[in-house]
C-alpha cells in the first residue's frame, strides 16, 4: 500500500470516530435525564393554564379579610397565610371533605395540583388578587381522573375572589403547564421521607407537609409545599418578592407523593418555570433555576437507597 493510501485510510478511521488530529471530537448531544420532553411529540398538545387576577379598589387587608369570609359561605376548604414583611397574603384552597376521597388523591398525581394558591398583593394602582385556574392545572395531570373537580374548585374560587375584590378575575398571561413525574422503586412514605431529607440539603424552605397512611390500603402518600431559599440555588423569596410580589401567585412548590398500581412511590410536580414566566418576564431565570433544582431534588430522592 503507498503512504497516500495509508493517510487516506488514518484519516477515514478518525473521521469515523468522531475526530481528527487537529480538531477536538464533537461534542455529544445532551441525554435527558427526567421525563421531560425535549420538544413537543407532533401529536402532543401542551396543556395550558390561564392566570386569573382581579383588580380592586379595596385595601390588602380588606381584600384578604373578605376573602376569608367567602371561602368560610363555600364548600371549599381554605388555609390562610399572611405574609406582613410582604405585604400580601396567601389562601391555599382544598377542595370539599368529599370531593376527592383519599384513595384518588394518593393513587394518582392529582396532588400536584392541589391546593390551589390564591394571591392577594398591592401594586400602584390599588390590590391585585391571582392564581392560576384550577380546571386547566387539574385537567393537565395526565393520570387523574377527577369528573368535575377541577371546574368545581375554578367555580369556587372565581366566586370568591369577585366577592371580595369587587371585580370578577379575568384570565392574563398563560403558562404551557409542564406536569413532572418520577417514578422510584420506593415505598411511598419512605420515598416522601427521602424527599423531604433531599430537600432540605438542597435549601428549599418546608412550608407545609401532610403525610397519609392508608393502614395497609396501598395509597400511602403525602405532600410537601416548599419556597425558594437560596443556598441550593440563588433564588431567594426575598429577592423575588422585592422584584414584584405578584410572584406569590407561583412561589410554592408542591411535591406529591402517590402509590402506584405496583405499589412503588412516585413523585409528581409542577414545572415552576413555566409559571414563573407567566408571572413576569423578570422571573424567567429565576424559574429555570429552580425547574433544574426540583429536577434535582426529585431524581435524587427517587433514586436514594
Amino acid at each position: 500500500m503507498t503512504r497516500a493510501g495509508m493517510a487516506a485510510m488514518i484519516l477515514a478511521a478518525a473521521l469515523a470516530s468522531g475526530c481528527t488530529s487537529g480538531a477536538e471530537p464533537e461534542p455529544e448531544p445532551p441525554v435527558p435525564t427526567d421525563d421531560r420532553m425535549f420538544g413537543p411529540d407532533s401529536e402532543y398538545e401542551t396543556p395550558t393554564a390561564d392566570l386569573m387576577t382581579a383588580a380592586s379598589d379595596r385595601e390588602l387587608a380588606a381584600v384578604c379579610d373578605g376573602l376569608e369570609s367567602a371561602f368560610d359561605r363555600r364548600e371549599s376548604d381554605a388555609e390562610r397565610d399572611s405574609h406582613s414583611e410582604e405585604g400580601t397574603c396567601t389562601f391555599n384552597v382544598h377542595p370539599g371533605s368529599d370531593a376527592v376521597p383519599a384513595e384518588e388523591l394518593y393513587t394518582t398525581g392529582i396532588g400536584a395540583a392541589l391546593p390551589v394558591p390564591v394571591h392577594v398583593w398591592t401594586d400602584g394602582s390599588g390590590s391585585r388578587v391571582g392564581y392560576f385556574d384550577p380546571a386547566q392545572m387539574v385537567a393537565a395531570v395526565d393520570d387523574a381522573d377527577p369528573g368535575e373537580l377541577g371546574a368545581s374548585l375554578s367555580e369556587e374560587v372565581g366566586a370568591a375572589v369577585a366577592d371580595a375584590a369587587g371585580s370578577a378575575p379575568e384570565p392574563g398571561a398563560s403558562a404551557d403547564l409542564t406536569y413532572t413525574r418520577i417514578e422510584s422503586d420506593t415505598a411511598p412514605l419512605d420515598l416522601l421521607e427521602a424527599l423531604e431529607g433531599t430537600a432540605e440539603a438542597r435549601g428549599l424552605a418546608l412550608l407545609g407537609a401532610g403525610t397519609y397512611d392508608s393502614g395497609g390500603g396501598g395509597y400511602d402518600g403525602g405532600t410537601l409545599t416548599y419556597r425558594a431559599a437560596g443556598d441550593g440555588s440563588q433564588v431567594y423569596a426575598s429577592d423575588l418578592y422585592e422584584t414584584s410580589p405578584a410572584i406569590g401567585v407561583a412561589d410554592r412548590f408542591k411535591l406529591h407523593v402517590f402509590t402506584e398500581a405496583s405499589g412503588d412511590g412516585s413523585i409528581a410536580y409542577f414545572d415552576p418555570a413555566p409559571l414563573f414566566g407567566a408571572v413576569g418576564e423578570d422571573f424567567t431565570d429565576a424559574g429555570y433555576e429552580l425547574s433544574a433544582l426540583l429536577s434535582d431534588v426529585g431524581w435524587e430522592a427517587a433514586a436514594a437507597e
